[in-house]
């Protein structure tokens, strides 16, 4: 358990600094779908998911 948390842990510091450096957001303060694409891109392998 305490695995999969820290695994957890650093993949949203890792979110936070990618979003942090300078990623813009739109007019609402999210992010563009181009950079959720590419987040989901690095997310599912590390999380094992599928669509």
């Amino acid at each position: 358990m305490a695995e999969s948390v820290s695994r957890t842990v650093e993949q949203v510091r890792g979110l936070v600094g990618w979003v942090g450096a300078g990623r813009r957001l739109t007019q609402t303060g999210r992010v563009t779908l181009a950079d959720a694409r590419h987040w989901w891109r690095f997310w599912t392998p590390a999380t094992g998911w599928t669509r």
